[in-house]
């Protein structure tokens, strides 16, 4: 939990492809009000597993 005026890293996963580079702004809203601001400082690689995910279509497997 941050409050105002404080500073921390944070690891963000996006839900759908975006064009993100290092030093890219960016805010985080909630209800319409912009909750948090900050700066891109690295660009992490795409893990694994979301690359198995994106050639299978996004689909999730049904159990049996």
């Amino acid at each position: 939990m941050a409050v105002g005026g404080d500073y921390f890293t944070g690891k963000f996963k996006l839900i759908k492809p975006l064009p993100i580079y290092e030093g890219s702004r960016f805010a985080l809203r909630e209800g319409g009000k912009t909750v948090a601001a900050g700066v891109v400082s690295k660009v992490l690689p795409t893990e694994k597993a979301d690359l198995k995910r994106a050639e299978d279509g996004g689909k999730k497997k049904k159990a049996k």
